[in-house]
């Protein structure tokens, strides 16, 4: 992929609706190769920091079933072929010692009951699916650490 993406760098960018970049040195290279400035926006780290607030009422996780001073990880999208690349966060998320002081949320695809089963994912494991990120961004501010 490196050589692919070093020779069409420019025309992949030129033909796109617009181009996310990432930082200032991001987009001061989109610039440097002819990229229009309006086509250009930065979103730093790739996370948007204007629109999820992250101090959220108090009850927020309790209206998943969380306790509000669990520390809360969150995964997006997460598929049933890469839970063996997180299967000792799951074994550690399950253990006696820290069940009721962590929990985790993921969004986008649910994983299969088998998968919840094989890992023993339990009540502080919740599932909120796809999210409309228009009307529902507040759901990630339930998240301590993604």
């Amino acid at each position: 992929m490196g050589i692919f993406d070093y020779c069409f760098e420019t025309y992949n960018k030129r033909i796109a609706d617009g181009i996310v970049c990432l930082s200032t040195f991001t987009k001061s290279r989109a610039l440097s190769i002819g990229i229009s400035e309006k086509k250009t926006i930065i979103i730093h780290g790739g996370s948007d920091v204007y629109n999820i607030n992250f101090y959220q009422d108090s009850n927020s996780k309790e209206s998943l079933g969380l306790r509000n001073d669990q520390l809360t990880f969150g995964i997006i999208n997460i598929e049933d072929e890469e839970c063996e690349d997180v299967a000792a966060f799951f074994k550690v998320l399950n253990s006696s010692e820290f069940y009721d002081k962590i929990a985790c949320i993921t969004f986008g695809k649910k994983l299969t009951e088998r998968t919840k089963l094989k890992f023993n994912l339990g009540n502080n494991f919740v599932e909120i699916g796809w999210i409309d990120y228009a009307k529902q961004s507040y759901l990630l501010s339930y998240v301590d650490f993604f």
